[in-house]
């Protein structure tokens, strides 16, 4: 990071996950992850032109569990 650009921490996220940690938390591949960021599904942010990090709540979104899709305890 350059010195002279002012950086606000509070608007930084606390912790970024890699793809290969979004990958296995939903127990996928890594490719799979990489996918879904292409196709716009999946938030990410990248460092330089390789790194790529995602917060794990937008992670944890794509999960929809069988309660929730068929409208059962509503």
């Amino acid at each position: 990071m350059r010195p002279d650009i002012p950086v606000d921490a509070a608007a930084l996220p606390e912790h970024t996950w890699t793809v290969a940690q979004a990958a296995a938390y939903l127990n996928c591949s890594s490719k799979a992850v990489l996918r879904l960021v292409a196709r716009g599904q999946l938030p990410a942010g990248r460092l330089g032109s390789r790194s790529v990090r995602l917060r794990p709540d937008d992670v944890r979104s794509l999960i929809r569990w069988s309660d929730q899709a068929d409208g059962a305890g509503s």
